[in-house]
């Protein structure tokens, strides 16, 4: 299983009644998504029965975390 992601952000901005700004944000989120990517496709592969398989990803801290 081979998995690749781009990297994956949300943001947004608060504004107040008269559209000035009061604040914005954004979060980085392709850790999670490379983590929720790799166990869907485990969890697919347990489902179907698979009793081997090999997982390739750039991220250590993912498969650290798994």
């Amino acid at each position: 299983m081979k998995l690749e992601f781009e990297l994956t952000s949300v943001g947004g901005i608060l504004r107040d009644w008269h559209g000035g700004w009061i604040l914005g944000y954004n979060r980085n989120l392709s850790y999670k998504c490379r983590i929720m990517g790799i166990l869907d496709g485990l969890k697919l592969l347990k489902n179907r029965k698979y009793d081997g398989m090999s997982i390739k990803t750039e991220s250590k801290e993912a498969i650290r975390a798994i």
